[in-house]
């Protein structure tokens, strides 16, 4: 077995690359041989040599990020595919402070919200717009090489972290179902065997934020370590609930994780880790629009003037007592919880919806590890335990009309999972890996839908729906590795995963009393029917069943069924020019299960019991990686081609549905780079370009052949400015400090299937500002200072339009406030 030793730079990595402003080596088998070594990377005393004899020895040291998800541990720039890579101290630059906070640190990577509680990853335009807590993700989410539930455990806390793994195209063949468009890995800090650490971090902000985050390292005896890690955030909403005057948008999040690791025998370790994070923040609420010109021949496709143009209709707005006065114009203003609010070109961008929404998650996560060392060969099993518990209220009571309903979602997901992965040296110059997967999951989702208002139009028929369903996955992979004494290289996995599930979705149609009289009598303000309740009125009702609503009976239970067999592959191939320089070409196969449209209006509209087809996504890749002391540069091409894009739309009885887009593709380019260019200054640029298109549309209504996709950017960069230096010396406070600039563009899209000009959002930009300041006589202490959205910019990340008024167009906003914060930091060593 031969040994090699790469060299490390330790600093503000961003992308594939890192900022050199202190080094330290690593040592790893080469990956041929690298299924020696643990998962975990370590710090040897070495540096680097070339990959191959046959390539000249470089005269400088090179830096380079170590990746240890699922492959064995070996370089970036040694792994032909495109990974980004934060460590530490890069989460703390880019202020990392949740899952959705990537976005800021890497191109064509962004994510979808939906609420306070949840959202997706898309990664190059791909992910999914379906949000339901028992959804199908496109991309990935995994926290020590384990795989999340839920969409719903996006928005939590990103604490006490060794570093996050992005991985760009298809990932099936190696984090199995649900990965068509890549995976991010979060790699959490393990416990160590050999010394006592920890820090104590205080964070304060605007709006009255207040983040306090710790963790201890306790090693118990020389076999035993422990390592207890906590984090708890608050802060006061940055809107302004209309109707009330409070303010919503609060975050309340609670969080911590205990592990435990035992080295039973040098060859043999066990880590197991317990983890629990709850959830019970504010609604991020929709932000007014614009006005309707109602005599605009485009009226039904969606046409509207922004306030800013100075429409015609902005001088009928004074004359307006409510909003169906004008026979002209209708103006498009918030929610107001019932009551009109007066609406002027200058504070529209600051009028928000005003309903009350209510979220609480709790998500446990439980992980056994267990890792076997021989000679030239290794041996993994991760053995873990999901339980997702969410529960969201929203209030509809503020619709003009004044009738008010508020749908609650009660849902629950428990899952068991057991992977095993076996890797060796077959031959000097071959590596292999044989993997399995299993995993069972139960889900609840229930959709109960109550009154909110007492004095709006009468409406005692309340619809609910329950769908409950068990998941289970089967899944075989393999991987295999050639890398001769050449410049190339060699790998190719493959999957086959079997994905059933069964169910039932239950419809429920009740009044206030169960005999229907008076049919017509309101639920009182505010009443909720839990999931227990629901439960009570699953049986056959005695007495007269209330009216049926789209001809649904009083109650109706559709079973749901599917099977599908799905694979995956991954073929890459390498040269390296020089071994700072290489270029890859990729194939690819990811998919994304199927599944059934998991809304309560697909129950009522007759289409609960229809599946939905797995996604296919086909990848072709080719890129360039290089790397100096002082350049990096990663650069790609990629072409995707979808089968059976799963969306939300109009079927083809005209009915809303969750159903597939049979065709569509997308081209783009990726370009990320950093450049060290003197002693103190760095920096760093990301760039991406995407295009895509429908190619066939099959029976849909709302899709054109054409049209671009949703929620793809054709255009989108980040850029970082860093300078460093030791200052203030021969002072109490000299030490080093480090200032960064940080910037986002994201271009304009399409949140609409038919490419509706009222449903492109407008071009964006974020600008933040870190300082941090370590003390040279005090090393354990740093200070941080800083501010995200400098410009105070506002901006929509989604566009919705109300179903029930059509012309109600709204968005979804960002925080449209600079958030100020500072940041005090201890670490202890022994």
């Amino acid at each position: 077995m031969t040994t090699q030793s790469r060299f490390f730079c330790q600093g503000m990595s961003w992308g594939s690359f890192a900022l050199l402003y202190g080094c330290f080596s690593i040592q790893y088998v080469n990956a041929k041989d690298s299924a020696t070594l643990p998962t975990q990377v370590t710090e040897p005393n070495n540096i680097a040599i070339p990959k191959s004899n046959s390539i000249t020895q470089l005269s400088k040291q090179i830096e380079r990020i170590a990746v240890s998800t699922k492959l064995p541990v070996k370089p970036v720039n040694d792994i032909p595919k495109s990974i980004s890579v934060l460590n530490k101290d890069d989460l703390a630059t880019w202020q990392i402070d949740s899952l959705d906070d990537l976005v800021f640190a890497m191109a064509n990577v962004g994510v979808r919200g939906n609420s306070a509680i949840n959202s997706g990853f898309h990664i190059r335009g791909v992910g999914s717009d379906n949000w339901h807590v028992n959804a199908n993700q496109g991309i990935a989410v995994a926290f020590d090489e384990t795989n999340i539930v839920s969409p719903y455990v996006s928005q939590l806390a990103a604490y006490d972290l060794a570093s996050v793994e992005v991985f760009r195209g298809p990932q099936s063949a190696l984090f199995g179902i649900n990965s068509s468009g890549g995976a991010v890995n979060f790699n959490t800090q393990q416990p160590q065997l050999d010394e006592y650490t920890g820090f104590a971090e205080l964070t304060l902000g605007t709006f009255n934020r207040k983040v306090l985050t710790g963790a201890l390292n306790i090693p118990i005896n020389e076999t035993i370590a422990s390592r207890i890690a906590f984090q708890r955030e608050l802060r006061d909403g940055p809107w302004t609930n209309l109707y009330n005057n409070e303010p919503m948008g609060d975050i309340d999040i609670n969080s911590w994780r205990w592990q435990t690791k035992w080295e039973v025998h040098p060859e043999h370790t066990l880590i197991y880790s317990h983890e629990k994070r709850r959830n019970h923040s504010g609604k991020t609420p929709l932000l007014g629009g614009g006005y309707w010109d109602i005599r605009s021949p485009n009226i039904v496709s969606g046409q509207i003037t922004d306030l800013n143009a100075a429409p015609d209709c902005e001088a009928a707005l004074t004359r307006n007592i409510a909003v169906f006065i004008s026979p002209s114009c209708v103006s498009i203003i918030p929610f107001t919880g019932g009551q009109t609010q007066t609406v002027s070109t200058g504070s529209w961008a600051t009028l928000y919806d005003a309903s009350e929404d209510i979220a609480d998650t709790t998500f446990t996560m439980q992980r056994l590890r267990y890792s076997w060392l021989g000679d030239g060969v290794s041996l993994k099993s991760i053995t873990s335990y999901d339980n997702l518990s969410a529960q969201y209220l929203e209030s509809l009571s503020n619709l003009p009309q004044g009738i008010g309903f508020m749908p609650g979602q009660i849902s629950q997901i428990k899952q068991w999972a057991q992977e095993l992965t076996l890797t060796w040296e077959v031959t000097p110059v071959v590596s292999a890996m044989l993997g399995t997967y299993f995993a069972n999951k139960d889900s609840q989702l229930s959709t109960i839908i109550s009154r909110t208002d007492n004095d709006g139009a009468p409406f005692g028929i309340v619809p609910s729906v329950v769908i409950e369903q068990v998941d289970k996955t089967r899944s075989w992979y393999g991987w295999v590795e050639y890398d001769p004494d050449s410049p190339w290289l060699f790998n190719l996995a493959l999957r086959y995963t079997q994905q059933r599930q069964k169910g039932v979705s239950t419809t429920r149609v009740f009044a206030k009393t169960i005999d229907a009289t008076p049919a017509a009598q309101t639920l009182p303000f505010g009443s909720f029917i839990t999931k227990n309740q629901f439960a009570t009125l699953s049986a056959t009702p005695a007495g007269i069943c209330p009216p049926s609503v789209g001809g649904i009976p009083c109650m109706l239970a559709t079973p749901v069924s599917l099977n599908a067999y799905l694979t995956a592959y991954n073929a890459d191939v390498a040269y390296f020019i020089k071994n700072n320089l290489n270029m890859y070409i990729s194939t690819s196969r990811g998919f994304v299960g199927g599944s059934f449209d998991t809304r309560a209006l697909a129950a009522f509209a007759g289409t609960a019991d229809q599946p939905v087809a797995p996604e296919q996504l086909t990848a072709f890749e080719w890129g360039i990686k290089y790397q100096s002391a002082a350049l990096k540069l990663n650069s790609a091409l990629f072409h995707y081609t979808w089968q059976d894009k799963q969306i939300f739309d109009v079927n083809n009885l005209g009915q809303p549905a969750f159903v597939n887009i049979p065709k569509a593709q997308l081209q783009g380019v990726e370009l990320s780079g950093e450049w060290q260019f003197t002693s103190a200054w760095t920096v760093d640029i990301g760039l991406g370009w995407l295009v895509s298109e429908v190619i066939d549309v099959g029976t849909l209504q709302g899709v054109k052949t054409g049209n671009a996709l949703t929620n793809i950017a054709p255009f989108n960069h980040t850029f970082g400015l860093h300078y460093e230096r030791k200052v203030w010396d021969s002072t109490v406070v000299a030490g080093t400090s480090r200032l960064s600039l940080l910037t986002q563009f994201v271009g304009p899209q399409y949140s609409s299937k038919d490419n509706d000009q009222a449903y492109r959002l407008a071009k964006y930009k974020n600008i933040n500002v870190h300082w941090q300041h370590t003390l040279a006589d005090l090393p354990q202490w740093r200070f941080s200072l800083g501010v995200k959205n400098l410009t105070a910019e506002k901006y929509c990340l989604k566009k919705n339009q109300n179903t029930t008024l059509s012309y109600n167009l709204q968005c979804l906003p960002n925080i449209g406030e600079r958030l100020w914060y500072v940041e005090m930091r201890y670490s202890y060593e022994n």
